[in-house]
């Protein structure tokens, strides 16, 4: 449904016989939904102003280096990164120190 609704403003955005020509806010009424600003997310004016950002907040980041994302059914996955700053596919994950337990 999400990203349906930004397809469908994005198209609105450019018909000159739609009702929301030239205007984002729909767009920007499902992000600020699916992403509240109460959850950290970045708060988008629904005017736009300066890509819409008012402002910036660093929410975390995604890091799937070395790692595999599968369906068991055939099914498809759709990964959304609100802050753009995602890793995935590199060959090799980050180093990290192993530990050895002693009996």
């Amino acid at each position: 449904m999400f990203f349906g609704i930004l397809d469908k403003t994005g198209k609105d955005y450019n018909d000159a016989t739609s009702a929301t020509f030239h205007q984002y806010s729909a767009g920007y009424q499902a992000i600020n939904t699916l992403f509240p600003a109460s959850f950290g997310y970045t708060a988008n004016s629904l005017d736009g102003g300066s890509n819409g950002a008012n402002q910036l907040v660093v929410t975390g980041t995604l890091d799937l280096r070395g790692s595999t994302i599968q369906t068991q059914q055939g099914g498809n996955i759709s990964i959304l990164d609100p802050r753009s700053s995602g890793r995935a596919g590199a060959s090799a994950a980050p180093s990290r120190r192993h530990f050895t337990r002693r009996p």
